[in-house]
């Protein structure tokens, strides 16, 4: 079935709006994906990626529910055009805020981490892409 402000095209996706749904849904993969790796291996994310302070694999799991419910959302608007304004909001929102966090935190991770530099810039990357993707996917003037 189709929503009703979807385009009425076979594919149900207009030609120019296929790189937006292409990037909605790689970003929405890497949020799912770090969340999948937080519940199946949730020791080993924080040795290569968290670790700043004592493992907490509660927490773990918290963390790894708000990025599956960021994933999710943005899988759905690649779908649905009337969420993504609002998914692609909120994904930049939490990501250029948990990069400046790491950029903050640049050298509070424990030894052999790679939660320093390299988190900080690729969180940005992320912030980079998820912010070009906002752009492209705000309303504009009729």
């Amino acid at each position: 079935m189709q929503m009703p402000d979807e385009p009425n095209t076979p594919t149900g996706v207009k030609r120019d709006d296929r790189l937006i749904v292409a990037a909605t849904v790689a970003i929405g993969v890497v949020h799912l994906v770090t969340a999948i790796w937080m519940v199946v291996a949730p020791r080993s994310f924080f040795d290569t990626l968290a670790t700043f302070g004592v493992y907490n694999e509660h927490f773990q799991y918290d963390l790894a529910a708000f990025e599956a419910g960021i994933g999710l959302a943005l899988l759905a608007a690649a779908k649905w055009t009337s969420l993504r304004v609002g998914a692609v909001a909120t994904a930049f929102a939490v990501t250029t805020f948990h990069a400046v966090n790491h950029w903050f935190d640049i050298n509070a991770a424990n030894d052999g981490s790679h939660a320093d530099l390299f988190g900080a810039a690729s969180l940005t990357g992320l912030a980079i892409a998820t912010g070009w993707l906002l752009l492209a996917v705000r309303p504009t003037a009729a």
